[in-house]
């Protein structure tokens, strides 16, 4: 569990917000975890939405906030914790009702996370690295860009 240390974070005003806030983009499975076990424990919650697409989340506020600039940051009672498994442990313990990983089962669910963790590492580079990049090679020079275009409009709302 990634939980920031108080020196960590440069943008102190949120080291004073009170309840839960949720940093998060709409398209990022991380967010949408985080937001899944939000609702099944009923806690309310703040949301914060930020444009992956673009680059929202590398804003010098935000870094202030997540060094990493990654999705989802969570801040409870100007607590910031990051990482999404992480987020989500953090919740189960923090409101116990409904409990989500039951006391029997932690250690395994906590593998199962750490295996997740590896394994989404691994698509993340995949699909960015091989996937988009070779789909938009594939096409002429103006194709690609009006498709990455066309991806990007399709977030620009949210």
């Amino acid at each position: 569990m990634v939980n920031l240390y108080r020196e960590d974070i440069k943008k102190n005003e949120v080291l004073d917000w009170q309840g839960v806030h949720l940093f998060r983009f709409v398209g990022s499975s991380c967010s949408q975890k985080a937001r899944i076990v939000l609702n099944l424990k009923g806690v309310d919650w703040e949301s914060h939405p930020l444009n992956f697409l673009k680059a929202e989340n590398y804003t010098p506020w935000y870094l202030g906030i997540n060094p990493r600039g990654l999705m989802p940051t969570l801040v409870q009672d100007g607590d910031v914790h990051i990482e999404s498994n992480g987020i989500i442990s953090y919740l189960d313990e923090a409101s116990t009702t409904p409990r989500l990983i039951p006391d029997n089962q932690n250690l395994q669910v906590q593998a199962h996370l750490q295996d997740e963790d590896r394994l989404h590492f691994d698509l993340r580079t995949l699909a960015f690295g091989f996937v988009l990049a070779r789909f938009l090679a594939g096409k002429p020079p103006e194709q690609a860009s009006a498709s990455a275009n066309r991806f990007k409009a399709a977030f620009t709302d949210l």
